[in-house]
């Protein structure tokens, strides 16, 4: 949204979590937490979603605390396809969530690099830019950390292999993550100008 629309907010996500007494108070903590339900939402399905302000306050008295609002001047742009879920795909969704809410992104260093990396290119105004974090995040998911030749052939096959449906769908996926694959590298050498395509 933009500066002079944030007092027009039309949509929010409100949450609870517990501090011990003491315990120093920071939006860090806040932030991780929707975060994850904005990678959550973004991985769920197409579209493109995400949140500019974070407001923070005490639930129980404090004598010098009140409520605080982290954001500022230049906020993001949410770039593609507006993100809408029907009263179905809530259910659904709400079943994602309980297990991608289990997954310690700590823990999975590979997962962490991949949806840091898509959620990265969600934000990206540039096509070019967000077709490098893609890729940059299929290769998390996809490729060994040793895996060093041969990446482009490697990724095409084994992402057509986990998500084709049929013999036709392998096909197109490999043909069109090799294509995405050449694209980076030209992109990564010098070639500053892509087609803005199917890159949400």
């Amino acid at each position: 949204i933009s500066f002079m629309n944030v007092m027009n907010i039309e949509y929010y996500i409100d949450t609870i979590y517990k501090k011990q007494k003491g315990e120093p108070i920071s939006d860090q903590e806040s932030q991780e937490i929707f975060d994850k339900v904005i990678s959550a939402l973004r991985i769920f399905k197409e579209g493109n979603t995400g949140y500019n302000i974070l407001q923070s306050k005490y639930l129980s008295w404090e004598p010098i605390m009140g409520s605080w609002t982290t954001g500022g001047f230049f906020y993001k742009n949410f770039i593609g396809k507006k993100y809408e879920l029907t009263l179905n795909e809530i259910k659904e969704f709400m079943g994602f969530w309980d297990s991608y809410n289990q997954i310690d992104l700590d823990k999975e260093k590979f997962l962490k690099v991949a949806v840091k990396r898509f959620n990265y290119a969600k934000e990206r105004e540039k096509p070019e830019d967000r077709l490098i974090d893609f890729i940059i995040s299929l290769e998390a998911l996809f490729l060994k950390e040793e895996e060093k030749q041969e990446l482009n052939y490697r990724l095409a096959i084994r992402m057509a292999t986990f998500l084709g449906k049929d013999k036709e769908d392998k096909n197109k996926i490999f043909s069109d993550i090799r294509y995405a694959y050449d694209t980076r590298s030209k992109i990564i050498h010098g070639s500053s100008k892509i087609e803005d395509k199917n890159l949400n």
